[in-house]
């Protein structure tokens, strides 16, 4: 059993120590991630602060052989794309989120790919039924499994996974069409 391993069974007892050190390990690449995709100190730092609290809230359900940074990835990616879609709801965040992005890079392309990213997840989610997106959301940026959406849902984990086909299919399709392919990486589903 690995180190990793070792803290994680500590993790699920409740031990701050193993949190701490999980922390120390994973913070700034988690806050790096953000930082890739929001351009904002302080939406990063806020996403580093969800991602750890989540990891604390879910700490039981997590298994000794888990992969510790792919599960701290991708929710780090669902949180940062919920954020991105609040800024594309609100034109002052938008704005904010462009004067960081000239402020802390001279590169305007990583101001467009953020942009572009932002605009074709919502084109994309907006292709799916009502219950589609509901249950691609619940997946992908909240991090639920199959048999916990489905009991949110109070329907059966074969129709959120048949739900999930369709969505990713749809998606997919879309993203293909746009030739948007690094949304399809970031969203996982390839």
């Amino acid at each position: 059993m690995d180190v990793e391993n070792r803290l994680i069974i500590a993790l699920k007892s409740g031990d701050e120590f193993a949190f701490k050190t999980i922390y120390d390990k994973y913070s700034n690449k988690i806050f790096d991630c953000s930082f890739f995709l929001l351009k904002d100190k302080d939406w990063s730092a806020d996403i580093v602060q969800e991602v750890f609290i989540k990891l604390w809230n879910y700490r039981t359900n997590l298994s000794p052989d888990s992969n510790l940074w792919s599960f701290l990835y991708v929710l780090t990616k669902r949180l940062c794309f919920n954020r991105l879609k609040e800024i594309q709801r609100d034109h002052s965040s938008f704005d904010r989120i462009l004067k960081s992005s000239t402020l802390v890079t001279d590169s305007s392309h990583d101001i467009l790919v953020a942009k572009d990213l932002a605009f074709h997840l919502q084109k994309a989610l907006d292709q799916l039924s009502d219950r589609q997106r509901e249950i691609f959301e619940l997946s992908r940026f909240e991090g639920l499994s199959h048999q916990e959406i489905a009991q949110r849902l109070e329907i059966s984990p074969n129709t959120v996974k048949n739900h999930m086909v369709s969505a990713l299919k749809l998606v997919r399709k879309y993203v293909l069409h746009v030739n948007c392919l690094v949304l399809l990486s970031i969203i996982d589903i390839l």
